[in-house]
């Protein structure tokens, strides 16, 4: 019910970042009027106003909701929620084949670089392009197939590498930053090739993002936001080669299997959630170079694909992994 209620107006949504005595800037009144929140005049003293960002996170925040909803046996809400999460399509010019800012009057901004921070929250144009973590495979499509996805995801990568797939702190150049693994909207990009038919190449980035990010913390230890643990929870992630691009978010969430940097990892499972057993993850053939899963077997069984049920996880076991170097 709170849930529920957050998604309308006089809800959270209906009020922007820090914005605690009203409810001017949210943006919710446009998202579900028009399916997109406008750049528009601030009304507020609130932050994170940007329209873009915040449809793109709503609609995923929404596809939540709907997870829940049908989880509980609420059809209605379903059906409702799960048709608003359709709205980051509302974001999408195929002119151009970014994510794009819209106008007051539903025109996109004019002039319009995907490096630009107009329009989106902590990120660009090149980042929150790929923040559609519910519904990846229609992105592919939208992109015009699996092909060009990997060809524009493999590029931002490249142009990521000198930058440390980072924005760096103190300067935080995101109108720089193709890929920026410092910020919530973009921990989870180079997961994504797996969903386009080359889990190679995630294995490969993620390898390298953990490597060269997230395998020291430095001075300002972990890179930019560690709300809560997420750098902290991200490096752990990518070290165990475990991931899930929807945020385990939905009635039987998955694992996608990774590229683990460790050749034997032992899990104690929580004996108050689950019988205290262990998972185990073994990767034969281990190394910089064989940062590759070419072969997954899971308790003796071979693996089709790339994932395993969290349902299955948690009952413990033993996953092997059969590592080679990137073709």
């Amino acid at each position: 019910e709170g849930i529920r209620k957050n998604a309308f107006p006089g809800g959270l949504m209906g009020k922007s970042g820090y914005e605690h005595n009203s409810s001017l800037d949210g943006g919710i009144e446009y998202f579900i009027d028009r399916g997109y929140i406008p750049e528009r005049e601030r009304k507020s003293t609130g932050i994170h106003c940007d329209g873009a960002a915040m449809t793109l996170e709503y609609s995923y925040d929404h596809w939540c909701t709907a997870q829940l909803a049908k989880a509980l046996g609420k059809e209605k809400d379903y059906e409702y929620f799960s048709e608003k999460a359709l709205n980051y399509m509302n974001m999408w010019d195929i002119r151009t084949g970014f994510m794009r800012p819209r106008n007051m009057d539903g025109t996109f901004i004019e002039p319009y670089d995907p490096l630009g921070l107009e329009g989106f929250c902590e990120g660009n144009g090149w980042g929150y392009t790929f923040y559609v973590p519910h519904d990846i495979s229609s992105l592919i499509k939208m992109m015009g197939g699996e092909e060009s996805f990997v060809s524009k995801l493999q590029y931002a990568f490249k142009k990521a590498g000198g930058m440390k797939y980072y924005a760096g702190k103190p300067e935080l150049k995101r109108n720089e930053a193709y890929i920026n693994y410092g910020n919530e909207n973009t921990r989870f990009t180079a997961s994504l090739f797996r969903h386009a038919g080359r889990p190679d190449l995630s294995d490969y980035w993620n390898r390298r993002v953990q490597k060269e990010l997230f395998s020291g913390t430095g001075l300002s230890c972990f890179c930019e936001d560690d709300d809560n643990g997420l750098s902290a929870g991200t490096s752990l992630l990518l070290a165990l080669g475990l991931f899930d691009i929807k945020g385990g978010a939905y009635e039987n969430p998955v694992y996608e299997i990774g590229s683990p940097i460790f050749d034997e990892i032992h899990i104690k499972l929580d004996d108050e959630y689950f019988s205290g057993k262990t998972l185990s993850i073994i990767a034969k053939g281990n190394s910089d170079e064989n940062a590759v899963v070419r072969k997954i077997k899971f308790n003796s069984n071979d693996i089709e694909g790339f994932v395993i049920p969290h349902d299955d996880i948690i009952n413990g076991g033993k996953i092997e992994l059969k590592m080679e170097k990137m073709i």
